[in-house]
Order: C-alpha cells, then structure tokens, then sequence
C-alpha cells in the first residue's frame, strides 16, 4: 500500500477529537486507506470532510517510516555538529549551517513543503568547507575540517538512512489532489443552458461548450466560494475539486477523442473495470452519443455484449452512481506523478447502491492500482460496517454535536470499532432494516469466511473464463457469510423445521473435521446432518487451514522472514497434513523442529501472508477445489 494520511491537524475550534488517551485535541488520529465518518443528520460529519477539502495546506503525519527515522536523525546529527562547532564560535563561515540546521522534531508535514531543504541546504554548506582556501582552525585547515563534518554528517545519515546514498534522495514532500463527490451528483445533465429547447428532436443547444454541471456550480456557491477577488484560485478550486457526475459525458469525449494514447487507454481500462465487476465480464464500450450535425448529446452510450449500445439513463440507478464515484480514479490515476497523492472525499456513496456494489466499492478502492488513493466518507449505512470486517486498512470515526455554553455547536470525532454498540444507534440500525441474500453460509470463525470466500472468488474467475455463459454471483447480494457460535447450533437444532423448510435449504453450514474428535461435537454434528441433510458439510480435513495446498505452504513460509534461516523439509505429501494440526505439521516436519513458535496461531495473520500465493486455480488444492464446487452449486441453486 501506498503513503497514507495517519494523523491530520484540523485548525477548526468548533472540531475536537478524542485520542487515544481519551483526551480532546485538534489532530485527527488513527487514520487509514479508508476512513468512514458515522453521525445522525447534522451531526457534523459532511462539514468536517468539507473543512479539510477547504483548507489550502494541509499539516500532516505519514504512513512513510522515513518521517519517523527523519525525527529521530535532526536531534542527534543537530548534537553532534554543534558540539563540534562549539569550539569554533563566533566564526561567519559556520552561519549558514547553524542558521539551517533544524534544532527540534518536526510535528507535522506541511503539503507542498520539503522537511529535508534546510538540512540540504546545512548539507551543502557543510561540504562548501571542503573548498574554502582561507586560514586554518586552531591548526586545523578548514578543507579538512570541512571533510570531518561531511564524514560525522554521512555516518549519522546512513546509520538512520540505508537505503539512500545522501539527504537529496530522502522523499518527504508530499502535494495532494482533493476530489469532492457530493451527495448532489447524478450522470443526466438537466440544464441546456441559454440555447431553445426542443422535444421534437432538433437541435437541443449550440454546439460550443457551456458548463452545464448545475450540481458542481449549486455545491460550490453552497459551501466553497472562495475570496471574489481571488478569480484564479476559485477557478483552480472548480476545475479540480468538485465532481458531481454531469462532466462525465465531457471527460470521457475528451479522452476518448485525445491523441494521447495514454487519455484513451484509460477509457478502454475502465470499461475493462465495468465489464468484469458489472457486467459478468461482456465486453463494455463507452460511446460520447452526437447528433447527426455533430452537436454533443451530453449522453453516453453504453453498449453491453452484443446488445445494441442504449442511453446511460436507461442503466440501473445504482450502476450509474458506481460510474459516477469510481471513474474519477481512472481519471485521475495517471495524473499523479512522485509523491502526489489523491484524497477522495464522497458524501454517502451508497446513495442508490445494493450492499452487493457497496461491497464491490470498497474492493475498488482496496485495488493495487489505486494504492496512492485515500478516501474519507459519510454514511448512513450498516453495511458498510459489515464489509469493514472483512477488510485491513479502514478507519470508523463516530461524529456528535452538542452545544457549548454560550449555544456554539461543537463536534466531537471519535475513532471507534464496529463492536461498538453506538454506532449501530447512530444508524438506527435493527434487523428488519437488512437487506438479506438469498442464501447464507455458516461458518465457524472470521478466517474461514477469508479462505472461502477468496476460493470461491478465484473459483468463479476461473469458470468464467473457460466458459462465457457462466453466471458468477456476488457477495451480500446472492450470498453471505455468518460466523456461528455454540448458542446458534443449539437454537438452529432446537427449530421445529426439517430439511424440506425452505428456511432450512436457504442455510449451508460448514464444521472443521477436528470436531469429529470430540465426543460432543460429534454429537452435534449428528444432529446437524438429520437436520440439514445435504447441507451439512463436514471439511474433510482438521481445519480451513489444512485445505491449504502444499506449494501455497512452502512459498508463504519461504517468503517469511522468519524463516530465511530455516531448513525446509520438503519432503511430504499433502494428505500428510490433511487430518493433523497443520501448526504443529509445519513446526514439526516442514521446520524440523528448528522453531519455537506455533505458525499458525494468529489465524488472521497467517491468512494475510498466506493470500498473497493464493492467486490462480492452480493454487488450490484438490479439496478446496471440491469445497468450492459444493458452495457454488447451493448457491446456485438459492438464486435460480
């Protein structure tokens, strides 16, 4: 993943945020790739994201480590070159060093600034001593002690710096892109401007350009005109902060018209994006629609498989606003060059989304290929906090106002976690309120849900391809996961259905071999067979993990350094390890005994070193080949 945002100073005194103390302060913590900001209606939430979107600088701590090594470097190199300077006092020469030589820890970055100028610029007076012809220090000639200092200088540097061969090549200077996507958005321009109107199919308007995005212009007059006097600065702000969707039809024409191969290679990649998200992998193509004279239409056609290409307006709400909040990354990807960086800021971007498209947002935004992207949102949704669970690298801040004594409002922003039953009150969240999938799979813990679900992710990819009329089906639309426990067996068991109930024929549960060992559960597996029939599904290994293939297993150890100094039997099968404890199995056979540590022990963490082998077919083992064909066909069968 890319740098991210981890703290960010809001100079707002109507903002407080809670730190991990539990003190107020005025530095937004703890943040991440995605950060989601939960609140009742006018609680503050959508003000704070427009407050940061305002601000012309931004003062900052990164994700970047090389922040927190440059930290600990200016104190000790400011030491050190000052008591070998002390001696020296009083003396012209040394002042651009002093004067430059930062004496104290940087709190924040600055956008746009570099933290490392003035240390160059100390840098580069320091080996200035190296040429100076004038008289010598206390016997010692000036070059040579221009030398010494370089020599402590890059001693210090690289004791701190390894990776780079001097200050020049140290990073820091961060400048960031602001998207506004805000709840006003839509993709159906409503405004011809100045030009006749007509319904019988003339000319609709001029043909030279006049900025119909309504939307972009209300937002903006509503919450950020700028200083009137400041023209230029309040057009830049226009052209690059708010994208309300009406310019689609402009950006799209404008790439797919451009002579830069780059402009309509973007187009083609985001078709791509839309055919295998959206539209079961049929080739998708964009069309810019023009009337016979050449006059623009302001619609997009959109052309499915072999369908013939129909109006945008004719798609599905809910697919026309995925359009609207995902193409400004492609639009916006191949703009950011060194260390820029794109901070999306979307107001409620479930607005008109099943929770199956909310799911696949945040899969967007999770993507490799947008990894120097952050997100901040609004939302009203609980299913954005369900999805959360299944995803590293996302931040929940609940946001309150109450009044001060004089009748202020003040906020109140508070990083919490999705246990927290308040979040669930600020949504007024209660079952009735959740769209529920056609079917259910049960399973015992939050990583059986992580192997399952990227096998079968990988499972339909696969069948996909080699077969064009295969239908894939989607998360929390088709489907979903639920972790079980003790009290739902005894609950599902104590239901007066059998397995003719079409509530029973909606649930797949799935148990661990292991638990064939122990004598009650076996007799609650027992039951579960009379009461599920086939939809009982007993893994026919110890553990998720032990579905696991073998070459998986090698490369993951391999690639952990952990065990560099490891010899690693390779000598086995994998029915070696089908029915054992896979962590003893590594710790014992693979390792030798050389390892003190069980493997497998953080499940989460071993899954997360783990997926990044599990990327083909041919990673999975025969078993979860098996498995997955199982889960496919229930929820096939839940969905015809």
């Amino acid at each position: 993943m890319g740098d991210i945002i981890k703290e960010l100073k809001i100079p707002n005194d109507s903002y407080f945020f809670i730190s991990d103390e539990g003190k107020k302060g005025k530095k937004l913590m703890n943040l991440s790739k995605i950060n989601i900001f939960i609140g009742e209606n006018n609680s503050g939430k959508s003000r704070l994201l427009r407050h940061i979107i305002k601000e012309d600088v931004i003062h900052f701590v990164p994700s970047n480590k090389d922040f927190d090594k440059l930290n600990l470097f200016i104190p000790e190199i400011n030491t050190k070159m000052k008591k070998e300077f002390k001696k020296y006092q009083n003396i012209d020469i040394f002042k651009p060093i002093f004067d430059n030589l930062p004496n104290k820890k940087l709190d924040f970055l600055i956008s746009g600034e570099d933290p490392c100028y003035s240390i160059v610029n100390s840098y580069n007076a320091i080996k200035k001593l190296e040429t100076e012809k004038s008289s010598s220090l206390d016997g010692t000639r000036l070059p040579v002690f221009g030398k010494q200092m370089k020599e402590l200088f890059e001693v210090y540097f690289k004791e701190y710096f390894k990776k780079y061969r001097s200050i020049e090549e140290l990073q820091l200077k961060y400048e960031f892109i602001k998207v506004y996507i805000p709840i006003l958005r839509g993709l159906r321009p409503i405004n011809y401007g100045e030009s006749a109107v007509s319904l019988k199919g003339e000319k609709i308007y001029p043909p030279e350009y006049i900025d119909r995005d309504v939307y972009k212009i209300r937002t903006i007059a509503d919450y950020f005109v700028l200083d009137e006097t400041n023209i230029k600065k309040q057009k830049e702000f226009d052209d690059n902060i708010v994208f309300s969707g009406l310019n689609a039809y402009q950006e799209i024409r404008k790439h797919m018209l451009n002579e830069n191969d780059k402009d309509r290679e973007m187009i083609e990649e985001f078709e791509v994006y839309l055919s295998e998200n959206f539209f079961g992998y049929e080739k998708v193509k964009l069309t810019p629609a023009e009337n016979q004279d050449g006059t623009k239409k302001d619609v997009i056609l959109v052309k499915i498989g072999k369908e013939q290409g129909k109006p945008i307006y004719d798609l599905g709400d809910g697919i026309q606003s995925i359009i609207i909040i995902t193409l400004p990354l492609f639009l916006y990807k191949d703009k950011i060059k060194d260390n820029k960086k794109v901070l999306m800021f979307i107001e409620e971007p479930e607005h008109l989304l099943h929770p199956s498209l909310q799911r696949k947002l945040i899969e967007t935004f999770n993507q490799k290929r947008f990894e120097d992207f952050q997100f901040f949102f609004t939302t009203h949704s609980n299913h954005f906090l369900d999805i959360s669970l299944d995803f590293e690298g996302i931040s929940m801040f609940t946001v309150n106002k109450y009044l001060d004594d004089d009748n202020n409002p003040n906020f109140l922003v508070e990083n919490v976690d999705f246990g927290d039953n308040n979040l669930l009150n600020l949504l007024g969240i209660r079952s009735s309120s959740v769209f529920l999938p056609n079917c259910n799979i049960w399973v015992e813990g939050p990583t059986d849900a992580f192997y399952i679900r990227r096998y079968l992710n990988i499972y339909q990819d696969y069948m996909k391809r080699n077969n064009k009329n295969f239908i894939k089906f989607d998360e929390d639309r088709h489907y979903s996961f639920y972790i079980y426990n003790g009290s739902d067996l005894s609950n599902l068991l104590d239901l007066s259905l059998n397995n003719e109930d079409r509530r029973i024929n909606r649930l797949l549960l799935i148990r661990d071999g292991d638990t064939e060992k122990d004598k009650k559960k076996k007799e609650y597996n027992d039951k579960l067979r009379v009461k599920l029939g086939n939809n009982f599904e007993l893994l026919s290994c110890w553990e998720i993990e032990n579905l696991l293939s073998k070459p998986v297993i090698l490369e993951t150890l391999k690639n952990d350094k952990r065990y560099r100094n490891i010899q690693l039997d390779e000598n086995f099968r994998e029915e070696d390890y089908k029915n054992v404890d896979l962590g003893d199995f590594i710790k014992e056979k693979i390792c030798g005994n050389q390892i003190t540590w069980n493997p497998i022990k953080k499940k989460k963490k071993f899954y997360e070193k783990v997926e990044r082998n599990i990327v083909s077919w041919n990673n999975l083992s025969k078993d979860s080949k098996k498995l997955c064909e199982k889960i496919f066909d229930f929820i096939k069968e839940n969905n015809s």
